[in-house]
């Protein structure tokens, strides 16, 4: 734009010039000469621009162009390497990388990226041996730390993959790749059932992002499987409270569920029926939800309302036994005895090994009366 304008500034000296001059004609024709040469300028300075922008459209393209004019400049390999493995080319990535490496094996960075290239072709020895050799250059570096707790986790060795990222966590407790690879570990230990474990990882986790739900939802479901059920309460209404990925319209019904589990075996029975309630109002056919709503409600006497639920498990599994017959003893406990009877004789007739079922029906046919 600078030379553009100096042409346009050029050219309307020599104007004035010949205008003084007494020669006005000559003058326009310097002017329309000059106005031409600054449109030339002009365009070719965009077309530099244009080619110029395309180079730095994404690191990709830019330092594809670097390594192919200057293949020696620092960092080029390195670059294009991560470049390439970020773009799903991971092998051009790993070739790029080992480049890097033979011009600069001292440095710890260069050795990370060449790891990420073996994990991204699921090389996890590869990586970790990468990773190990970057830590011994500096063992400051939270990125070689996530790529040896992964490269760990992915061999089956979530316990040392455990002391690299509570490393890293060390360095920094903001790395948002730790905190990424902490939950992938958490994971991994609560798949493996290592519930103990798993939760010690969710207590970081919470502490590390009290604002996301699933932390919460996910340490209360690992205190649930150790049997800490008043310890497990809060975190998963916690975590339904606060949302998030774990706690959302897909989670919410499981969250309901244990919760309603855990205040049974705590003694809540009416907490217990308000969360199978819950999981109802997402799935009002969800089996589990309704046959322990139905126990509670049975067991508190509301025999009305639990014989609805086993009505509805019957007509959704018509083949059990069992929900035929407990159908039966709430048709008997509301005085309903020809219903009952008839459930229960449903009930043998599907399971004659039904004890419970049999004893009913002989006090039913009876005394007209059964529990």
């Amino acid at each position: 734009a600078l030379v553009a304008a100096a042409g346009v500034q050029g050219v309307e000296w020599a104007r004035m010039r010949l205008r003084d001059a007494g020669r006005p004609g000559l003058a326009a024709a310097a002017l329309r000469g000059g106005q031409g040469l600054a449109v030339l300028v002009l365009a070719a300075l965009g077309a530099l621009s244009v080619q110029q922008a395309a180079l730095w459209r994404d690191p990709l393209t830019l330092f594809s162009h670097i390594v192919a004019g200057n293949p020696s400049a620092k960092g080029a390999h390195d670059n294009l390497a991560s470049a390439l493995v970020d773009a799903g080319r991971a092998e051009e990535g790993l070739q790029a990388a080992l480049i890097a490496v033979e011009r600069h094996p001292e440095v710890a960075l260069v050795r990370n990226n060449l790891a990420v290239a073996y994990s991204a072709l699921d090389r996890p020895e590869e990586a970790l041996e990468q990773a190990l050799i970057g830590l011994g250059i500096d063992n400051g570096i939270p990125a070689l730390r996530v790529q040896a707790g992964e490269a760990l986790m992915t061999l089956g060795r979530p316990a040392e993959a455990e002391v690299h990222l509570r490393a890293g966590l060390a360095v920094d407790r903001r790395d948002r790749g730790v905190i990424e690879a902490f939950a992938h570990l958490a994971a991994a230990w609560f798949e493996r059932e290592r519930f103990e474990e798993a939760a010690g990882v969710y207590w970081t986790l919470v502490e590390l992002r009290p604002e996301e739900g699933a932390n919460h939802a996910n340490l209360g479901k690992s205190l649930y499987l150790l049997g800490r059920y008043e310890d497990a309460m809060p975190l998963m209404r916690r975590g339904l409270a606060l949302g998030g990925d774990s706690a959302g319209a897909e989670d919410a019904p499981q969250l309901n569920l244990l919760l309603g589990h855990a205040a049974r075996a705590t003694g809540q029975t009416e907490a217990a029926a308000t969360h199978y309630e819950a999981v109802l109002g997402f799935d009002p056919r969800h089996r589990e939800a309704l046959d322990h709503l139905a126990l509670v409600r049975f067991g508190q006497g509301r025999y009305r309302d639990a014989l609805a639920h086993y009505r509805t498990l019957a007509e959704a599994y018509p083949d059990n036994a069992t929900y035929h017959a407990n159908l039966g003893a709430a048709h008997l406990q509301l005085g309903e005895r020809e219903q009952g009877i008839a459930r229960l004789e449903r009930a043998l007739a599907l399971d004659p090994g039904d004890r419970q079922a049999l004893a009913n029906l002989r006090r039913a046919r009876s005394e007209g009366v059964t529990r």
